[in-house]
């Protein structure tokens, strides 16, 4: 007689689907929203590059003194 606690691959199965459908919820989500997801992360890299080039112009005129 099979035990129903103790794991198959009817079990293996259905989790695979699982995970399978999750991912390609994410993914389509993420596709859908990758214009923004790309305009986030250029603005961002500006703002850290501005600040580097800031704190570089701060460092070598304190330097400079």
């Amino acid at each position: 007689m099979l035990d129903p606690m103790k794991p198959t691959l009817a079990h293996l199965h259905d989790a695979l689907l699982g995970f399978v459908g999750t991912l390609a919820t994410i993914l389509g989500a993420v596709a859908s929203w990758q214009e923004h997801l790309e305009w986030g992360l250029r603005i961002t890299s500006l703002i850290v590059g501005i600040a580097v080039g800031a704190a570089t112009i701060w460092s070598l005129t304190k330097r400079v003194k």
